[in-house]
């Protein structure tokens, strides 16, 4: 009897512990955070030009918002490949080497802010495809978006440059 007590007590001590641990921690990783995350509380249109430069610049050089450069990459491949006759032959220039399309990630180094007021950035593309007699015919590809709101990226325009 004495050892289920002793074990029970272990156990809740145990448990309280951990929930004193669970708390430090919280409040020590909400301090770290910092002035960065109330930022990304306000409306874009609210933010000050100072602050949508931080966040776009942030945007384009991997400093967070992670689910819009993952959305952006996934609407240029799928806005390229509805716009190609033969989309499994499509490459795009990575760096020096061309990489299949469903390898592509749009990096810093594709995005020109054209206006930080109104959060629009755009992107070009080296890419080529096969055409329908097996020649591979180079292009560049252009895509808009603008940051909105809540700090998500909707495409505006996509095309290819001549």
């Amino acid at each position: 009897m004495k050892f289920f007590i002793k074990i029970t007590l272990i156990v809740i001590s145990s448990l309280i512990g951990l929930f004193v641990l669970f708390l430090v921690a919280s409040v020590l990783l909400s301090k770290c955070t910092g002035p960065e995350e109330k930022v990304l509380l306000k409306e874009y249109k609210l933010l000050t030009l100072e602050e949508k430069k931080k966040a776009i610049n942030d945007f384009i050089n991997s400093r967070g918002y992670d689910d819009q450069r993952i959305k952006v990459s996934s609407s240029f491949r799928t806005i390229l490949n509805s716009s190609v006759k033969y989309p499994e032959t499509v490459e795009c220039l990575q760096g020096d080497e061309w990489v299949k399309l469903n390898q592509f990630y749009l990096s810093p180094t594709y995005y020109n802010v054209e206006d930080y007021e109104n959060g629009i950035i755009n992107a070009v593309v080296d890419i080529r495809s096969e055409n329908k007699f097996g020649i591979k015919v180079r292009n560049k590809f252009f895509i808009k978006f603008i940051f909105n709101r809540n700090f998500d990226c909707n495409v505006t325009d996509a095309n290819f440059l001549e």
